[in-house]
């Protein structure tokens, strides 16, 4: 999540040991998050809200993973195919 990664950058976090002692989380979760491997969850959000001081809330950073979602569900026409593919018994339109 770039959003997750220049938060990072901001807040000078540059040893990635500091990091994840900060943020309690294991080093091949941060990487599959920072590497769009892995989606972060609700508690990442949260851990991200109290470092900020509360100046950026649990929900805002929820709303940016959502965004970013979204922006996948509305580009990934060959996964939606391949999803699609796999319903059976379904009511045909029209």
């Amino acid at each position: 999540m770039k959003y997750f990664e220049e938060y990072i950058r901001i807040t000078r976090k540059t040893l990635k040991r500091d990091f994840l002692r900060t943020f309690s989380i294991h080093y091949a979760g941060l990487s599959r998050i920072i590497n769009d491997k892995e989606e972060p969850g609700v508690e990442l959000a949260y851990r991200l809200e109290k470092h900020s001081g509360n100046l950026i809330k649990a929900v805002v950073w929820w709303e940016l993973m959502m965004k970013k979602q979204s922006f996948v569900i509305t580009q990934d026409e060959q996964t939606r195919k391949l999803e699609q593919s796999k319903v059976k018994n379904y009511p045909k339109a029209g």
